[in-house]
């Protein structure tokens, strides 16, 4: 008998339900169905709490070589699969930092970029030379044209 087909039959003849055995063991139902369809095998741990729950040896209770064979296979491969797992996570993390830091010295290099921007404007601006040269004081009497100065001829063409 497969190690799923000794679940149901001790969790039946103990008059339990599934919800029940997944009370009494701490974990979900969906988890309990599993293992009594075969797609998981229980932990360890599980193991133990339901051959102390159901007054059955261990030994007993995967006592086919091939559930031992499969259990232990499965006990690896979660091993195995945690191990990527933390790889994995480790290199996530290690990504997510690398991005950090770029994100960092692209601002840092914003700044400074603008920093240099803004001096060289401010050094342009104070070292501009004016475009025209400033008219003295004396030459502006000379540009002022008062009423007076225009002659009536000169104003035919006008339009007021």
């Amino acid at each position: 008998m497969e190690l799923k087909d000794k679940l149901v039959a001790l969790r039946k003849s103990k008059g339990l339900s599934q919800i029940e055995l997944a009370e009494a063991l701490n974990v979900s139902r969906q988890a309990v169905s599993r293992w009594e369809v075969g797609t998981s095998i229980p932990s360890m741990e599980k193991l133990i709490a339901l051959g102390k729950l159901y007054d059955v040896p261990l030994d007993e209770l995967v006592s086919m070589g091939e559930v031992q064979e499969s259990i232990v296979q499965a006990l690896e491969k979660d091993g195995r699969e945690e191990k990527e797992g933390e790889k994995q996570q480790d290199i996530y993390k290690e990504q997510y930092h690398i991005k950090k830091s770029i994100v960092h010295i692209g601002a840092v290099l914003m700044v400074i970029l603008m920093v240099v921007i803004s001096c060289i404007m401010v050094y342009l601006i104070r070292n501009q030379k004016p475009s025209e040269e400033p008219i003295p004081i004396q030459d502006l009497k000379s540009s002022i044209v008062l009423p007076e100065d225009i002659e009536e001829d000169e104003l035919d063409g006008v339009a007021w």
